[in-house]
């Protein structure tokens, strides 16, 4: 009776423990591997992000650097003023600092945005210049 009653419950009471133990196990396992695979997505998606954006400021660097021996060949076939604008968006490109009071996208959109600015200046409508997702390099 009473002894089997007893012992029945502390066998009970095991399969739950047991039940609670592989739950808790289960959800530990899970959260491991959940940051494992999440490192390493994160890894190879900010590496084919960064390889983006290192092609997309090269291109801006290129244009820019053709556009000042442009000015420097031909005088006078750029204004000053944009010449000016060129020599300090080359800067500050060259010289991209992260800043942790900046999230780093702010800096890299405004320089999009000056270099669509230059561009539409000079006269340049090529996809890269304008969307900056395709490289095209026709003018």
């Amino acid at each position: 009776g009473l002894e089997e009653g007893v012992a029945n419950m502390d066998i009970f009471d095991a399969v739950l423990d047991i039940e609670s133990n592989l739950i808790k196990q289960g959800y530990q396992d899970g959260l491991e591997e959940g940051i494992r695979e999440g490192t390493e997505e994160g890894t190879i998606v900010g590496f084919e992000s960064g390889f983006d954006l290192g092609k997309e400021l090269g291109y801006f660097l290129g244009c820019l650097e053709f556009w000042l021996l442009l000015s420097q060949k031909n005088p006078g076939q750029i204004a000053t003023r944009t010449v000016t604008s060129i020599t300090a968006l080359h800067s500050q490109i060259v010289n991209l600092v992260v800043d942790p009071n900046l999230p780093f996208m702010y800096a890299v959109e405004n320089i999009r945005n000056k270099f669509k600015v230059l561009a539409t200046q000079l006269g340049v409508t090529n996809k890269m210049a304008m969307t900056h997702t395709e490289v095209d390099l026709s003018f």
